[in-house]
């Protein structure tokens, strides 16, 4: 659907730098296994690349961070699979370490989450760490700046912010396996009028209150 309508579809850092009038940058939060065992394939099939921000503590392992209800839990790419997505031309970013809202951290969690992550995957997989998304989305104008002194050059969380000097703040709609289509993701770009744009940015908005389970859950059994 996007590749006929002539998107091309990139890595966040490729985006921010393309001129081409038509592209996308897809991005993958949690760094699941199922984006490698079912998105990749069909991206791979388009052309298309993405960038994935990964959790590095649980590379490999179950999301125990998350609260799922109903106690079905997924597991997260493995560095064999990562490695191949960087292989293809994916980019990797950094989710932090464990997954928890950085909003109320002090300088030392922050400097783990941000400076510690970014430097684990980069002596991991040997590529360079240029992206940070922020878990929950959760974020303000002190941890854009953290992000920049950690030397990230691109931050994203659910919503735009005014760019800060090398730190670009995109706004990014989400996807959701369940509950979107290809024609919500139209509307999501822009392709379907200003109204249903609208529509999509508030049907996010509502959707990601859920994240509070989350959040709440990590506070009550996770420290």
């Amino acid at each position: 659907m996007l590749a006929m309508a002539g998107y091309q579809g990139l890595t966040l850092q490729d985006y921010l730098h393309s001129s081409a009038e038509k592209k996308l940058a897809i991005t993958f939060d949690d760094g699941y296994e199922n984006t490698y065992t079912e998105a990749f394939p069909i991206l791979e099939e388009y052309g298309f690349k993405a960038t994935v921000f990964l959790i590095y503590d649980y590379l490999g392992q179950m999301n125990l961070w998350d609260a799922n209800i109903g106690g079905v839990r997924f597991r997260h790419l493995d560095a064999a699979q990562v490695q191949r997505l960087l292989n293809a031309g994916w980019e990797a970013g950094s989710h932090g370490l464990s997954h928890k809202p950085l909003i109320s951290a002090d300088s030392d969690w922050l400097q783990k989450e941000l400076f510690h992550s970014k430097v684990l995957l980069e002596k991991h997989f040997g590529v360079s760490v240029k992206s940070f998304a922020f878990p929950f989305g959760y974020f303000n104008l002190s941890l854009l700046e953290s992000c920049r002194m950690a030397g990230y050059r691109v931050a994203v969380g659910f919503k735009a912010s005014t760019a800060l000097e090398n730190l670009a703040v995109p706004e990014r709609l989400p996807v959701y396996r369940w509950i979107d289509s290809p024609i919500s993701i139209l509307a999501k770009i822009g392709e379907r009028g200003q109204f249903a744009y609208q529509a999509q940015k508030s049907k996010g908005s509502i959707i990601r209150t859920g994240a509070a389970l989350s959040v709440l859950y990590q506070k009550l059994f996770r420290g």
